[in-house]
């Protein structure tokens, strides 16, 4: 009997240590039925996939399992919903460290992926509030950059493609804890930027 969407659904939005089997039997239908491609199947309106409610959840030992049996692949791991945010966007938005940091290690160039809006995980992160998720991919970001000595990757991680940073978020939304967990050289860099386009407008 197959595995209907409303229950690979409900496996895929538990916990950690839930539905990994039936998830399985579900891709391997899926692949079956798609030839390929089933990470990229969107499975709601708003365009997520079952990758998307995985990272929502946190269900990292879900995608361990299809990573590890082969039923996913590193080149899978980024679908885009209709905002084009990736499951990492989604997981660092919600402080999901375990899915995070598996996502990371099995596509470390996935921190720089950006959504329709220009944000990156790290900006999600920081928008977000998310403390950890933020430290660990700031740290990531920081060493996937050939010059680690000017904070110039991290923070074109915290800038939108408009030119905006999250401390322009943090205003217009007031969410001043960002300032907390943002380093010190980052945020000089992001208040110079700030400054510069509140000179612009005043």
């Amino acid at each position: 009997m197959q595995v209907s969407l409303s229950e690979a659904y409900e496996a895929a939005s538990k916990k950690e240590g839930a539905g990994e089997e039936l998830l399985c039997k579900f891709w391997r239908e899926q692949q079956q039925q798609l030839g390929g491609g089933s990470s990229e199947k969107a499975i709601d309106d708003r365009g997520n996939t079952m990758l998307h409610f995985m990272a929502m959840s946190n269900n990292a030992s879900a995608l361990k399992k299809l990573l590890d049996v082969g039923l996913l692949t590193a080149n899978e791991l980024n679908p885009r919903n209709e905002k084009a945010d990736t499951p990492l966007h989604e997981a660092a938005k919600l402080g999901q460290i375990n899915f995070v940091e598996m996502l990371v290690e099995k596509n470390p160039g996935s921190v720089f992926e950006r959504n329709k809006f220009g944000e990156t995980p790290l900006y999600s992160a920081a928008a977000y509030e998310q403390a950890e998720v933020f430290n660990f991919l700031k740290f990531k970001v920081r060493h996937r950059s050939s010059n680690n000595t000017t904070n110039t990757t991290a923070t074109a991680a915290l800038t939108k493609n408009d030119g905006s940073t999250v401390l322009h978020t943090a205003i217009k939304l007031e969410c001043y804890g960002i300032y907390l967990f943002i380093d010190q050289n980052s945020f000089y860099l992001l208040v110079a930027r700030l400054d510069s386009t509140l000179s612009r407008i005043f």
